[in-house]
């Protein structure tokens, strides 16, 4: 059941997305707004702990308990009751068309969740340096460089795989760390979209930069994995 202490991240970015929907009123520019939060807040405290050899669950869960605090307190005096942004959102007047695209989109995200959720990180990357750089950090309560043979677990850029150590210590497991490139995929799709908007696209045209987003091949086969492609 320790997985379920996982949910905490989960709920702040949940929180901070209606906070700053509340704010923005535009969904796309929340989402994104609440990503780049949470992730800067997993390097900030990431770092601070490695500094103090302090990188195990109590001093993460506790962080993040923190967190979740103050984002609640923050989000009941700025929304009152978050549930009540749920019937602000309008329901997208699409065409048929439209829709079935979308559908489309949402068949490949739940194919690609499920996927994500059985196989365990398995590729050449995962195995030689996205994963054992993770249990090394854990090992040694530490983010500092370590003796290993395979250098890009110390020299390639760490975001993506500090993500994975939250969830990992959190969950107890490496059940979640496909996720997070699975919810960077969902992350570029709704940021390309947001891009199609501002330089002047429709709707439709919208829609279908997502599409292209969710539909690379490379894309599909990464989003199940701990490739750091659409963390990027």
């Amino acid at each position: 059941m320790q997985i379920l202490l996982a949910l905490i991240p989960v709920l702040t970015f949940l929180l901070l997305w209606t906070i700053l929907y509340k704010r923005q009123a535009d969904w796309r520019s929340a989402f994104l707004g609440a990503a780049v939060i949470c992730g800067t807040f997993i390097v900030a405290v990431t770092e601070l702990l490695s500094l103090f050899h302090a990188i195990q669950l109590l001093s993460v869960l506790a962080a993040w308990l923190i967190a979740l605090l103050l984002v609640l307190t923050w989000a009941v005096r700025t929304v009152g009751n978050p549930l009540s942004v749920l019937r602000e959102i309008r329901r997208p007047q699409l065409s048929l068309t439209e829709w079935i695209v979308l559908g489309g989109c949402a068949f490949i995200a739940l194919v690609t969740a499920l996927v994500a959720w059985i196989a365990p990180p398995d590729t050449f990357d995962a195995l030689t340096y996205h994963m054992p750089r993770v249990m090394q950090w854990i090992q040694n309560r530490s983010v500092a460089f370590y003796p290993t043979n395979n250098i890009r677990q110390l020299y390639l850029g760490p975001g993506a795989e500090f993500i994975i150590l939250h969830l990992q210590m959190l969950a107890g497991s490496d059940r979640l760390a496909n996720f997070v490139q699975w919810f960077s995929m969902m992350g570029s799709a709704i940021g390309v979209s947001l891009i199609a908007r501002q330089l002047g696209s429709g709707r439709r045209a919208q829609l279908y930069s997502a599409v292209v987003s969710m539909t690379m091949p490379m894309g599909v086969m990464q989003a199940t994995s701990t490739q750091t492609d659409y963390v990027t």
